[in-house]
């Protein structure tokens, strides 16, 4: 890739902008990258392109907002993705609740299904820890107890989650949504070439 040889200079300007060099689209960047480089330099070649930046510093000024420019945009597509991906995760929520809804509605036996497995999970979780504090634990028997408990300690904690953690986490969802849309910060426009 040509503009390889420039990333060095153009890093040296603005360091944020080596976090999205490492993605997938890491050569899409570093090309654009180049090419800003290039096109405010006037050349290809390291050398010459720094000369140019120490013998102008209107140069280096419009350069670093470029590439202030280019690392916005990247971070504005970053939030985008994000966005994205909170929105799906709250309309699968939405769509979960809504099913349940209707299955209760609808007067459905499959509506059960969520208490009847909190409560066996739960009643589980409970005996095994009451066993653990009270029973005399045949030896060898620790390791096996151990695990039972940790897994049974996760699902209880999924348990809690499902009844309890939805509504705090459509509130986290929801504040991390409001943050995302709102609008970037204008970059100033000193040094900027009409």
């Amino acid at each position: 890739m040509p503009f390889l040889a420039l990333l060095p200079l153009a890093l040296q300007l603005l360091p944020t902008l080596g976090r999205w060099l490492g993605g997938s689209d890491g050569e899409a960047v570093a090309s654009t990258v180049g090419q800003a480089v290039q096109a405010v330099t006037g050349t290809s070649d390291p050398a010459a392109a720094e000369a140019a930046l120490a013998a102008s510093p209107e140069l280096r000024v419009q350069l670093t907002t470029r590439l202030a420019e280019i690392d916005a945009a990247r971070e504005a597509a970053r939030d985008q993705a994000l966005l994205e991906t909170l929105r799906a995760g709250l309309a699968d929520t939405a769509n979960a609740r809504a099913t349940g809804l209707g299955l209760v509605q609808a007067g459905s036996m499959i509506a059960w299904a969520p208490v009847v497995v909190s409560v066996i999970v739960l009643g589980a979780f409970a005996a095994v820890v009451w066993l653990a504090m009270s029973a005399a634990m045949p030896q060898g028997s620790e390791t096996t107890l151990t695990m039972l408990l940790g897994s049974l300690s996760t699902m209880a904690g999924a348990v809690v989650s499902y009844w309890v953690g939805s509504s705090s986490g459509s509130a986290d969802k929801t504040r991390l949504l409001a943050q995302a849309s709102t609008p970037p910060l204008a970059l100033p426009a000193a040094g900027r070439r009409a």
